[in-house]
């Protein structure tokens, strides 16, 4: 049956992005911020912590991660979302630091256009915290007809297990959240997240008549 895939929402899926040498140098320089008295750093009680903001401007190994993330995003941003790399910029780099029993709720990144998400430190456990996009049809939770089958309208939720090195790109306005994480021991799961902002943009639209 001929389909046109209308209104997709893209999402960038990449394994072994970032060497897991420099995995454990952002682990490292990631727990000595947090541990930092003079950081403002946001906690969440028990279970963990995220940094300020600014990683992106700290230089050592956030210029290396930055250096690898940029072809991904560049790549991203051109060929499957038909737009200049140099009409976006990186606005926001922070890490989330979280221990067994930390989740995450469904959320968004306001005043940006394009998000993403790296992971440098997933300690084994019966959980390994899958980040979880919501689908942004309405329709996905306004009926519930009986699927025999998956389908292109079928899911709620698609879901990504956080292995070390993978990064994930995504529309900002995409819901996602975090599944409850649980580690076999106290060691901490942590994560790389950032924003892009677009820099230039057009009143015009773009629209496509397939019908005629």
């Amino acid at each position: 049956m001929p389909l046109i895939p209308a209104f997709a929402t893209p999402i960038g899926h990449h394994e072994d992005v970032v060497p897991l040498a420099l995995c454990e140098s952002l682990s490292t320089e990631i727990l000595k911020i947090v541990a930092d008295p003079n950081e403002t750093n946001t906690n969440h009680g028990d279970l963990g912590s995220c940094t300020q903001d600014n990683l992106h401007l700290r230089g050592g190994p956030f210029d290396e991660l930055i250096k690898i993330i940029n072809p991904y995003v560049d790549g991203f941003i051109d060929e499957v979302l038909g737009i200049e790399p140099s009409d976006l910029e990186m606005t926001t780099m922070w890490s989330n630091t979280h221990h067994s029993g930390s989740m995450h709720p469904p959320h968004v990144h306001p005043n940006s256009f394009l998000s993403g998400v790296i992971y440098i430190k997933n300690p084994v456990g019966d959980d390994p915290g899958n980040l979880y996009f919501e689908s942004p049809n309405p329709g996905s939770r306004a009926w519930f007809p009986n699927f025999k089958r998956d389908s292109m309208i079928s899911d709620e939720e698609l879901w990504f297990n956080p292995t070390v090195g993978k990064l994930l790109l995504f529309p900002s306005w995409l819901p996602h959240g975090v599944k409850q994480f649980k580690a076999e021991n106290d060691e901490p799961r942590i994560s790389i997240a950032f924003n892009y902002l677009i820099t230039k943009c057009t009143r015009n639209t773009a629209s496509f008549n397939l019908r005629g």
